[in-house]
């Protein structure tokens, strides 16, 4: 059952093509498919990552957003994404680090803090995203912008725990020299 509602989704649903309320609607479905019926979902393979993919890229509103980093989060803790790994990372980075400043009237109580903690969970959730979120964080930190730095050492405080030595050993020098050029900036608090 939890197939024949998932490939529905992905085969009849150009989801971004609706309105704000049906995506996330389409996403908290999504949400309950994985609660309920994760080893069905499991046994989709690759297919289901690839059709999670498609659902969720481009996605732009915030309450949407909140739901899809959850999701992932989900999905990244309880699934294998392989070959679709680098592909999950990059559906989710894009909106890495965080700009989003909620309108005075904003409904919902949506916070960029609340969007940006969803989304470090998304990288922290798996120690395969090594070999991408390294390069990212180390973009970001050569960034003038000081949120995009501290953002990125947000991310590097919360993974390395979780990604152990073996992954983190091959970019220690890069980000020694991130931390010690940031260190040195007196400008950078000002």
């Amino acid at each position: 059952m939890s197939q024949t509602i998932f490939d529905g989704l992905v085969q009849e649903i150009a989801v971004q093509q609706y309105s704000v309320s049906d995506r996330f609607l389409v996403f908290q479905l999504l949400t309950k498919l994985l609660t309920k019926y994760c080893e069905e979902l499991k046994a989709i393979g690759p297919q289901f990552i690839y059709g999670l993919i498609q659902l969720i890229e481009g996605e732009r509103d915030p309450r949407c957003l909140l739901v899809v980093f959850r999701l992932v989060n989900s999905v990244v803790e309880t699934l294998d994404l392989d070959p679709y790994t680098e592909d999950v990372f990059e559906v989710i980075s894009c909106y890495f680090p965080v700009l989003f400043t909620p309108t005075p009237d904003d409904e919902y109580g949506i916070t960029k803090e609340d969007l940006s903690y969803d989304l470090h969970r998304c990288f922290t959730a798996s120690p395969h995203f090594s070999p991408f979120i390294f390069p990212l964080v180390l973009e970001k930190l050569e960034s003038e912008l000081l949120t995009a730095k501290i953002d990125s050492y947000k991310v590097i405080e919360n993974i390395c725990p979780n990604y152990g030595y073996e992954r983190i050993n091959e970019f220690v020098a890069q980000l020694w020299t991130a931390i010690r050029i940031d260190a040195l900036k007196p400008k950078l608090l000002e």
